[in-house]
């Protein structure tokens, strides 16, 4: 049972910091584009409605963060630090790209 729950633990920290960095990443590139749309003083409808789109974007990468926190918590108190250590040694961060 234990093992069944560390691998779904893992699987869903690798999920969150997969969405993070779909978020993060999406956002950036909304504003690089709105600001090649309408440039850099530019305003108007679209450049408003570019800017909400990267804010949630945002919004949901912090939602996330929060998430991979309170799940990595509860890994290090189920199945201590160590072996936390040892488990995140196995899959290295990604490196970020753009979409």
């Amino acid at each position: 049972m234990n093992q069944t729950v560390l691998f779904a633990m893992l699987a869903y920290l690798n999920d969150l910091q997969r969405s993070i960095e779909l978020s993060e990443t999406f956002a950036e590139d909304v504003l690089a584009l709105s600001k090649e749309v309408t440039g850099e003083q530019g305003g108007g409808c679209a450049r408003v409605k570019m800017l909400d789109l990267a804010r949630r974007h945002r919004v949901d990468a912090i939602k996330a963060r929060a998430k991979m926190e309170a799940v990595t918590a509860q890994f290090v108190s189920r199945f201590g630090a160590e072996r936390f250590e040892q488990e995140q040694a196995k899959y290295p961060a990604r490196p970020r790209r753009s979409i």
